[in-house]
C-alpha cells in the first residue's frame, strides 16, 4: 500500500510540475505578446513597410523591406559598395548578392532560408506560433550581458532552433542567439533588439544589431508604415535579364523544314509544328520538334545564358545517332550565332558547325544548319522557317 502510495505521489507531483511548467511557458509568451500591444493588435497587421539606415562594413546606406502576415518578405539595402535584394515568400526564396561575385538572381540555400525565416517575422515569432507548427521549450530563468532574463528555446516548423531572452521585468525581447549566414555559409548569430517604439499601439524594436562571424550589422529604423501595399512580384525569382533577349522564341510554331540541294536552293522536305517553352525559373528554353529529313528525326534544344562567360548557350540533341552538342553563342548585328564548341575532327568530315537564328520578329524567325571545313566558308544545310501560331511571354 505504502509504495502504491508513493508511486501515487510521485506521479501527481510529475503531473503538477508539467503543468506548472506549460502554464509557464504559456503565460511568459502571452505577457510577451502582451508587452508588444496585445495579440488583437498584431493580428491587424497585414503588412509593413520599414525603413531606416543599415550600417555594414562601418558603412551607412538605406534600408528598404517589406512584409506580409504569411511569412513573406523582400528587402533592398547596400553592403558597402554593393546593392543587394532579397526576397521571401514563407518556404523559397531568391537574392541577387554581389559580394559573392554572382551579379544575377539565384535561389536560397537551406540555411539562407532559415534566416529569411527569421527576417520574415512580423513582430514577434511567438505570435501564434502553435499556428506555425513551431514549439517553444522554458529554459528556465537566467542572466545574460547583466540582464534578468527568461530564456525560451525556440523550434521552427524547418527545426530550426533559436534561444531568445525576454527581459523579466518588460518581458520584451532582450537578445537572440539563431544561425545565421555568412557568404551563404552557417555562422551562430547573436541579435540584439533595443529603443521599442509603439507604431498603431504595437511595439517594434527601432534598433537591431546583429553580431555573427567577424561581421556586426545594425539597423536603426527611422520609420514603419502598417498595412501598406505589398508588391507580390518581388517575391517572384527574377530571369536573367540575359534570357529576356530570347522572349521572341517562346510560343506555339508552324514549321517548314527545307533542306538544301545539290543545286544550292533549299527544298521543302517537311512541315511539322513546334512548341517552345521555359522551364527552370524561367532561365531556361525547351523545344522539342520532330521532322524527317529522309529518315525521322527528333531534336531537342535547350537555351541558356552563361553568366560566367557571358555567352549565350544551345545544347543539341538528335535522335538520328544520339548526337549531343554544346554551342556558345550571342547576338551579332541582328543575327543570333552559337558555334559548336569542342568538335573532334574525327567525327565529321566539318569541323565547323553553328546554328543562325535571322529575321527575328514577333511573328517569326528563320533557323539555319550551318557547316564549314575550315570556319571561313560556311554552308547551309538545313533551313527551319519558323511561322508563330499563339502568342507567349516569360510571364
Amino acid at each position: 500500500m505504502n509504495k502504491i502510495y508513493k508511486i501515487g505521489m510521485v506521479l501527481s507531483l510529475c503531473l503538477i510540475s508539467f503543468f506548472t511548467f506549460s502554464q509557464n511557458v504559456e503565460d511568459i509568451i502571452k505577457k510577451h505578446i502582451d508587452a508588444h500591444g496585445g495579440a488583437k493588435k498584431i493580428a491587424a497587421i497585414q503588412t509593413m513597410k520599414i525603413t531606416g539606415k543599415f550600417t555594414a562594413f562601418s558603412e551607412v546606406d538605406d534600408y528598404t523591406a517589406f512584409k506580409r502576415n504569411d511569412g513573406s518578405y523582400y528587402a533592398d539595402l547596400r553592403l558597402d559598395k554593393y546593392k543587394v535584394f532579397e526576397a521571401f515568400d514563407g518556404k523559397n526564396g531568391w537574392t541577387i548578392d554581389p559580394w559573392q561575385e554572382i551579379d544575377f538572381p539565384r535561389q536560397l540555400n537551406k540555411t539562407e532560408v532559415g534566416v529569411m525565416m527569421q527576417k520574415a517575422d512580423m513582430v514577434t515569432p511567438f505570435h501564434k506560433y502553435k499556428e506555425k507548427g513551431y514549439k517553444v521549450e522554458y529554459l528556465g530563468e537566467k542572466e545574460v550581458d547583466g540582464e534578468k532574463v527568461f530564456a525560451l528555446k525556440l523550434i521552427r516548423n524547418n527545426m530550426q532552433e533559436e534561444i531568445w531572452y525576454l527581459n523579466t521585468e518588460t518581458y520584451l525581447e532582450f537578445k537572440c542567439e539563431s544561425q545565421w549566414v555568412d557568404f551563404a555559409w552557417p555562422s551562430p548569430c547573436e541579435t540584439y533588439f533595443d529603443d521599442f517604439r509603439k507604431v498603431n499601439g504595437v511595439l517594434f524594436p527601432f534598433y537591431v544589431e546583429r553580431t555573427f562571424s567577424i561581421r556586426n550589422r545594425i539597423l536603426e529604423i527611422e520609420k514603419i508604415k502598417i498595412n501598406t501595399e505589398f508588391d507580390n512580384s518581388k517575391l517572384v525569382l527574377k530571369r536573367n535579364p540575359e534570357m529576356e533577349k530570347l522572349a521572341f522564341l517562346g510560343g506555339k510554331w508552324s514549321v517548314l523544314v527545307k533542306a538544301m540541294t545539290r543545286r544550292g536552293t533549299f527544298m521543302q522536305i517537311d512541315s511539322v509544328s513546334s512548341m517552345i517553352s521555359s522551364i527552370y525559373d524561367q532561365n531556361m528554353l525547351t523545344e522539342h520538334i520532330s521532322y524527317e529529313r529522309m529518315f525521322p528525326m527528333d531534336r531537342v534544344f535547350t537555351f541558356t545564358y552563361n553568366s560566367w562567360t557571358k555567352k549565350y548557350r544551345l545544347a543539341a540533341y538528335n535522335s538520328f545517332g544520339s548526337n549531343h552538342e554544346v554551342f556558345e553563342g550571342d547576338f551579332v548585328e541582328d543575327k543570333l550565332v552559337f558555334e559548336l564548341v569542342n568538335i573532334a575532327k574525327e567525327e565529321t568530315q566539318y569541323r565547323f558547325v553553328k546554328f543562325e537564328f535571322s529575321e527575328m520578329t514577333d511573328t517569326g524567325f528563320v533557323l539555319e544548319k550551318q557547316e564549314s571545313k575550315d570556319g571561313a566558308e560556311w554552308m547551309a544545310r538545313d533551313r527551319f522557317e519558323y511561322t508563330r501560331i499563339n502568342i507567349w511571354s516569360f510571364d
